[in-house]
């Protein structure tokens, strides 16, 4: 099985997800940040985890835009079985100075664009997995919405539960923390 882990802060996810797969099973990890900004952002912890997916034969990609994939050369002549993106959120310096509709607005923007890429990587029976910080994410970003006109269908609903996945931080690398109720 082929993965695709696009965007994933310190890489705890894919390092977490790593530990139980089957031999064969290496994963394409990827952060959207340059190596230098990610070692600033996340520190030793994050390149501890990039250190030990490589050890474990896992390939980690710095500065890979997830809404073009298809433009990526390192990705280029490569099909997957599924393509995750977990937590998806634009980082907004003024995030606390957004209406709801306007920050729901932008992130619609990035699932939209996301489902789209993520297509030109997927093989022909691969299929999307999009995590979400929480349940109204759903309903507010209208995801159902952007799948069905990706030509996409719902196949599973499913409770992300973190404790599940040893060793994974959910980590924002944006404002969600800092914005005022």
């Amino acid at each position: 099985m082929r993965s695709l882990l696009v965007l994933d802060a310190d890489l705890s996810l894919p390092l977490s997800l790593h530990k139980p797969l089957r031999a064969g099973s290496v994963p394409v990890a990827t952060v959207c940040l340059a190596h230098d900004e990610f070692s600033a952002t996340y520190g030793s912890v994050g390149q501890h985890n990039a250190d030990c997916l490589k050890r474990r034969g896992a390939t980690v990609m710095f500065c890979v835009d997830a809404t073009d994939l298809a433009q990526e050369p390192r990705l280029a002549g490569k099909q997957f079985d599924r393509v995750c993106f977990n937590l998806p959120w634009v980082a907004m310096p003024n995030f606390s100075n957004l209406s709801n509709d306007e920050v729901a607005l932008r992130n619609q923007l990035l699932v939209r664009n996301f489902f789209g890429s993520a297509q030109h990587v997927l093989n022909d029976a691969g299929k999307i997995y999009l995590g979400l910080y929480h349940e109204d994410q759903f309903r507010q970003w209208r995801v159902q919405s952007l799948a069905t006109d990706s030509s996409l269908k719902l196949v599973k609903d499913m409770k992300f539960t973190p404790k599940e996945f040893p060793g994974y931080r959910p980590r924002c690398g944006d404002w969600r923390d800092r914005r005022k109720a």
